[in-house]
């Protein structure tokens, strides 16, 4: 965020937040309780700006809950991207980790016809 306030100093950033602490921030920075995983809280983060990134990721080898980590990947970014159409926003980027289509020791490419592992 500091280096975000450094580079641009006229720009605003919203972050949609599920814990009850994001730590320090400063003016540039609007936090919105909710969750990447409620098309609502979505929605209601994504009024009126300009571009998302989507960060949201959980990585966990033997995740208690699987249906986690589906959740979060698949339909957060369903909400993320009906979002985007809804309010218009102009940018969508997504940031994301090996753990959504498996690891594998030998090199794999893998792209979005590849299956869901």
């Amino acid at each position: 965020m500091e280096e975000l306030e450094r580079q641009e100093p006229d720009s605003r950033l919203r972050l949609l937040y599920h814990s009850a602490s994001v730590g320090e921030r400063g003016p540039q920075v609007e936090v919105v309780r909710g969750d990447v995983t409620s098309p609502q809280d979505v929605s209601a983060a994504a009024e009126g700006v300009q571009e998302i990134y989507h960060l949201a990721g959980p990585v966990e080898r033997e995740p208690k809950d699987p249906t986690r980590l589906y959740r979060t990947h698949i339909e957060g970014m369903r909400n993320i991207c009906e979002a985007v159409r809804e309010h218009k926003v102009g940018k969508a980027v997504l940031v994301s980790s090996s753990g959504t289509v498996a690891v594998s020791r030998d090199p794999v490419e893998r792209n979005e016809d590849s299956g869901y592992t």
